[in-house]
């Protein structure tokens, strides 16, 4: 997933200020790697998850078609998760 789009905005910007900030080019592209860094890394982290968790996921969907609602007890149930106890507070 390194196809570069765009700089990340994480301000509002202007056409002539990106990020609204006044800031040297080279400042704003430091800024923007830093910040594609970090997006490219939680978005590898969220497909590994996904992967690692994929039978519960597929075992969720199908108690799901078969009935579309579910209270927590059954969702939990049917990925096969043991739900821990919730604290009493």
């Amino acid at each position: 997933m390194s196809e570069r789009v765009g700089r990340l905005s994480a301000l509002p910007s202007t056409s002539q200020e990106p990020y609204g900030l006044a800031a040297a080019p080279v400042t704003l592209d430091t800024i923007d790697n830093e910040m594609r860094r970090i997006v490219d890394e939680c978005y590898e982290s969220a497909c590994r998850q996904l992967r690692d968790q994929r039978d519960k996921l597929d075992a969720l969907s199908e108690a799901l078609l078969a009935n579309e609602t579910r209270d927590e007890a059954e969702a939990y149930r049917a990925a096969g998760i043991t739900r821990l106890a919730k604290p009493a507070y």
